[in-house]
């Protein structure tokens, strides 16, 4: 006889529960994040050229709950994504934090090299705030396919939804700098290059790392 039952899917692990509810409080709470879905939504309907602006300035607290919601959402939609039996272990999630918090350290200390070196001052905290909007949006409709992973055992609606924030993420960048940029081709194939290297590339490797340790 067990003496502690096991958790054999992520639906059963009452912390995922805990942890979906935290991030959802996150999204009632800073209305930053809900701000940007309808900020992205009017923008790609207008096909505006205009920078991206939620109209709120920033508090310390406001950007450091994003950060959270997006380390949060990714952190464990990478591990309901590549989990495929066993005990869904919170310590497993507290790892993965770390490696998709290490992931978007160096995605924000590229992004500012780059922003440095080919940006002057006014472009850089534009298009900061511009990634940050898109990463915000794009993590409220991955959090809403992160409920519907959660309850299913197939592997295959799993990465048919992880799927859908990818294309939305990486589709809202270059459609944004199409917007932006449409007359400076040159410019869109930069932000293409930029996409594929410091946001794609990165996202597959915390995966297959996260396969290993899974």
């Amino acid at each position: 006889m067990e003496d502690i039952a096991r958790i054999l899917s992520p639906s059963s692990a009452s912390w995922v529960t805990w942890v979906l509810l935290f991030l959802l409080s996150i999204v009632v709470l800073n209305r930053s994040v809900l701000l940007s879905i309808s900020t992205v939504w009017h923008s790609l309907l207008s096909y505006s050229d205009r920078m991206y602006t939620t109209g709120r300035a920033q508090s310390v607290l406001n950007t450091l709950l994003s950060v959270v919601f997006r380390w949060g959402v990714m952190g464990l939609s990478i591990y309901v994504l590549c989990y495929e039996s066993g005990d869904f272990m919170a310590l497993t999630y507290v790892k993965l934090l770390g490696g998709v918090g290490a992931m978007l350290l160096v995605q924000w200390l590229m992004s500012k090299l780059v922003g440095y070196t080919f940006l002057v001052p006014v472009q850089r905290e534009s298009i900061s705030e511009q990634r940050t909007i898109i990463y915000n949006a794009a993590c409220v409709i991955l959090l809403f396919c992160l409920m519907l992973m959660i309850h299913t055992s197939s592997i295959r609606l799993r990465v048919i939804l992880v799927s859908v924030f990818v294309i939305l993420l990486m589709g809202m960048m270059l459609f944004r700098a199409i917007q932006l940029f449409g007359q400076k081709p040159w410019k869109v194939l930069y932000v293409f290059l930029y996409i594929i290297t410091l946001e794609l590339l990165p996202l597959i490797g915390v995966t297959i790392w996260a396969k290993q340790i899974i």
